[in-house]
């Protein structure tokens, strides 16, 4: 049985992915495609791994562990462990 993801975990991830974003590409205009390049993900999906609202939130385990590697992030930490 799959265990679902409280809107409080996802929310606490989506907000470390923003971070490593933010502390790898700053903030500015286009940093958001930058990462989603460097990632080598679709823009629109990763659009929803920054989403702000729980409800349109999306988790994708693979993604976290490739940030993970790719950004030398502890993965405990992006899953909010």
């Amino acid at each position: 049985m799959k265990k679902r993801m409280s809107a409080k975990t996802k929310n606490l991830i989506c907000s470390r992915v923003r971070k490593v974003r933010i502390d790898n590409f700053g903030d500015d205009f286009g940093s958001k495609k930058e990462m989603a390049r460097a990632m080598r993900e679709d823009y629109n999906t990763y659009l929803g791994y920054e989403k702000e609202d729980p409800s349109q939130q999306q988790v994708n385990i693979e993604f976290i562990k490739r940030l993970s590697i790719k950004f030398n992030v502890q993965l405990s930490w992006l899953l909010g462990e």
